[in-house]
């Protein structure tokens, strides 16, 4: 598979897992709705990095077994590739709630822009880690051979 591909299903599983939470997560970034549940939060992210770790594992894993060992910035697009989607979803909530929101669609744009080329670099750090660790395993049991 190439990068793209690479990026698309590494972000669309973990966000799958926390669509249904994004809109409690935005209401209450834009202070539309109090989170009583803080709860809600620390599971999307809990969620989100197990999810990142799992999948940059098993695609670096494949990657691996299919001899191509160009993993380095395919495994920091993966995982940071969630911020492109949570990104995307800000459009949507935008759309839906502008009467409510006291800012215009280019300031909304700048932070959430800011907040998820945030996201993007710690999900994109972590999923580096991750399958620096499944390389290291693999070349490890290689070496054993």
């Amino acid at each position: 598979m190439k990068t793209p591909a690479h990026m698309f299903f590494g972000g669309l599983l973990p966000f799958c897992m926390i669509f249904f939470m994004m809109n409690d997560i935005y209401a209450s970034l834009y202070s539309l709705k109090v989170c009583g549940a803080f709860s809600t939060m620390f599971t999307a992210f809990l969620l989100v990095i197990i999810l990142t770790v799992s999948v940059g594992m098993g695609c670096t894993h494949y990657q691996l077994s299919n001899q191509d060992n160009q993993w380095w910035w395919r495994s920091v697009f993966r995982g940071g590739s969630i911020a492109i989607f949570m990104f995307a979803y800000g459009l949507y909530f935008y759309a839906r709630a502008s009467a409510r929101i006291s800012m215009n669609l280019l300031q909304f744009l700048g932070y959430n822009a800011c907040i998820f080329y945030a996201v993007f670099l710690i999900l994109g750090t972590i999923g580096f880690y991750a399958s620096s660790i499944i390389s290291k395993r693999v070349h490890r049991g290689l070496k054993e051979l």
